[in-house]
């Protein structure tokens, strides 16, 4: 009831400025519409409570002068999946409008399934039935995540329906959807994260291969501990804010993957994090596999210094030796995968785990624990 009481509080505090009327009949309403589907829920055929005008005289509260009365208007027609998704993704409020690129395509392409196997059903008439239905739909061929990705995504969207658009129906599913719980896939264990043995495999099968930059991304992930996406960077729209670039590719610009100049003379590193933007340095001397690919791409002698003048001295770190462009991020995915399937590197083994130690878990997977518990 806490909650009660701080918005009860905060409109009393507004009775200065006539929109409160507005803000405290929005409030009436939902209260109505919960207090509704609590009694459908629990059996209750007691009527709901109304202030007669010769109520609120014996509670000593004003009546407001000639009050007009309020007809009864036939309700709304219930809005369908495929209007709320377009509400969701056009809507100025909605958070569909704050996440990144890569982010966005990932949603885009759950809403696509979304719309062609539901996007006609309208949200009055969405039955927890249906959304168990359209889970076992999801999940056939044992797509258990994805089917739990889809679900998820399903209920941002009515969740956006119910709170920001104030859609009834919405509110109704919402609470629907709170109560159901949907499986998702168990995290792989630790023994399948990349060992030291496995990184050196791959270096040396890049080499082979005459790709020895792949090499060197695969020790800055190893042994800088560093994310992916901090190695080999993003290709976004160039209205994607936040991030300025000089390296363009159509409509595409390149953000977030380490420069060479961001490695100094004494080959520390410094770069903002793509996860957290959070400022980071490492000192590359303390990361011998790193410095033993420096060494490499310099063609440097055993018995001559390294320097940094050895090396480029700007243009990103990490690029596509056929196009010179830094890697698309398929692109980058299926030529390790392939320099790692040569190199002996097990199918269980991804490159996205380059920098996790054995045991802990990686970013993507700490969430999906999160959401399972959820």
């Amino acid at each position: 009831m806490s909650n009660l009481a701080d918005i009860i509080g905060k409109l009393a505090g507004d009775l200065g400025s006539p929109r409160v009327v507005d803000d405290i009949d929005r409030v009436l309403v939902h209260l109505l519409n919960l207090r509704n589907m609590a009694a459908d829920l629990h059996g209750v055929n007691v009527a709901a409570p109304v202030m007669l005008a010769s109520a609120a005289v014996s509670a000593n509260i004003a009546a407001a002068p000639e009050a007009p009365v309020v007809e009864n208007k036939p309700q709304a027609e219930s809005r369908n999946i495929a209007t709320l998704v377009h509400l969701y993704r056009s809507d100025a409020r909605s958070p569909y409008h704050g996440i990144r690129h890569k982010t966005r395509e990932n949603y885009d392409g759950l809403i696509r399934r979304i719309l062609k196997d539901c996007g006609d059903a309208k949200a009055r008439d969405l039955v927890t039935e249906d959304f168990e239905r359209l889970h076992e739909l999801w999940k056939e061929g044992g797509k258990v995540a994805m089917a739990h990705s889809l679900m998820t995504m399903l209920r941002q969207v009515i969740h956006f329906g119910a709170s920001v658009i104030e859609d009834a129906d919405c509110l109704r599913v919402s609470v629907v959807l709170h109560r159901m719980k949907f499986e998702n896939s168990k995290p792989r264990d630790a023994g399948e994260r990349i060992t030291a043995e496995h990184v050196r495999a791959v270096r040396a099968q890049s080499h082979k291969e005459g790709l020895p930059l792949i090499a060197l991304a695969q020790a800055l992930q190893y042994d800088g501990k560093l994310a992916q996406t901090d190695v080999i960077g993003q290709w976004v729209p160039h209205s994607e804010s936040g991030t300025m670039s000089d390296i363009l590719l159509g409509d595409l610009k390149w953000v977030r993957g380490i420069r060479w100049n961001q490695i100094d003379e004494n080959f520390n590193l410094v770069h903002v994090t793509s996860a957290k933007q959070e400022k980071i340095e490492i000192d590359l001397r303390q990361c011998p596999m790193v410095m033993d690919e420096f060494r490499k791409l310099a063609d440097c002698k055993q018995h001559e210094s390294l320097t940094r003048d050895m090396l480029p001295q700007s243009g990103a770190v990490i690029v596509n030796a056929e196009t010179g462009q830094p890697y698309l991020t398929h692109t980058w995915r299926r030529t390790w995968r392939s320099i790692a399937d040569a190199a002996g590197v097990p199918p269980t083994v991804e490159n996205r785990d380059s920098r996790m130690a054995k045991g802990k878990r990686s970013a993507w997977q700490r969430e999906r624990e999160k959401e399972s518990a959820r």
